[in-house]
């Protein structure tokens, strides 16, 4: 443990407030088998243990106790969830095994989006019984590995033969039924928002506080962006957005550093008689911001703008 000297001006520590923490710690240790191969097996077992009855169609929950008195216990069907909120197992060899499916599972979880049961079963299983296979059979475990491969290689080819495109309403609400734990009504809404807006479409979940559920379509396009320049231009307190309808768009691939690069175009929207107008730019100063807001608020022409995505230089045509 390393000492640092006192600094001038600051008061020195008291025994026992941090060192006393770093005489605690654990000091680094090396391990070795056949401890190692035990402690993973421990604390992916316990996670795996954790999330496993969550698998399947009925409705089964995991409780989660609250970490601080101001929480509230959570009750979790969600397999990638119920991991992530395991924060530290012990002993510390049992929480690496922990850390390492913990993170498969949430992985799964971002690239997927369902599937961490299945993933822990199957990762618990394959763990098991391989762990059994080199030590207590003595087989060799590099061509245990090449065996899985081989078998990984035949399911996919298997499974992409038999796989069947998820099209039409009712196929979509068939598998969502299974998700949303056999409610009826949600699965027939998931199908059908699901059947028209398509593989390409962005499906937005947002808080509901009225009874029921409701859905609203809107025709158009999208794309990811830092968002509006300013919150000023916000016309929709509520819902923290901003709703334009029969505007008119400018797009440009300049920076807009001062408000005389905008005032002929604003000039010609006035006189066109158009009320609504949506800049798309790659940047625009304060200058022109604070001009386009004086303009909100003096109710001339209605604008706001917003950054273009985010292409690199060498990708520019």
């Amino acid at each position: 443990m390393m000492r640092t000297p006192p600094l001038p001006g600051v008061p020195g520590r008291q025994k026992g407030d941090y060192d006393a923490v770093i005489e605690r710690t654990l000091p680094a240790a090396v391990v070795l088998q056949p401890r190692t191969y035990r402690e993973l097996q421990r604390g992916i077992n316990s996670i795996a243990n954790a999330v496993r009855p969550t698998l399947g169609p009925l409705a089964r929950f995991v409780l989660i106790e609250a970490q601080r008195r101001i929480d509230k216990p959570e009750f979790l069907d969600d397999a990638a969830t119920i991991a992530r909120r395991i924060i530290q197992i012990r002993p510390r060899g049992n929480d690496v095994g922990a850390m390492l499916i913990r993170q498969s599972l949430w992985r799964m979880r971002r690239e997927a989006g369902d599937g961490a049961a299945t993933m822990a079963v199957m990762y618990q299983a394959i763990l098991n019984e391989g762990i059994r296979s080199v030590v207590r059979l003595g087989h060799n475990a590099m061509q245990l590995r090449a065996g899985l491969e081989k078998g990984l290689a035949a399911v996919l080819e298997s499974l992409e033969n038999e796989a069947l495109p998820l099209t039409g309403k009712e196929r979509i609400a068939g598998v969502a039924r299974g998700m949303v734990q056999e409610d009826i009504e949600m699965a027939a809404m998931i199908g059908e928002i699901f059947d028209i807006v398509g593989t390409d479409g962005l499906i937005v979940v947002e808080k509901w506080t009225k009874p029921g559920m409701e859905r609203e379509y809107i025709e158009g396009t999208y794309w990811h962006l830092s968002g509006w320049m300013s919150r000023h231009f916000i016309n929709e307190q509520s819902e923290m957005r901003v709703t334009f309808e029969d505007t008119a768009l400018l797009i440009t691939d300049f920076k807009l550093k001062d408000p005389d690069q905008l005032i002929p175009a604003l000039d010609q929207c006035v006189q066109a008689g158009i009320k609504k107008l949506v800049i798309i730019a790659t940047e625009a100063t304060d200058r022109v911001v604070g001009l386009l807001i004086q303009n909100n608020q003096a109710k001339t022409i209605e604008t706001v703008v917003v950054r273009t995505p985010r292409i690199a230089e060498m990708d520019r045509v």
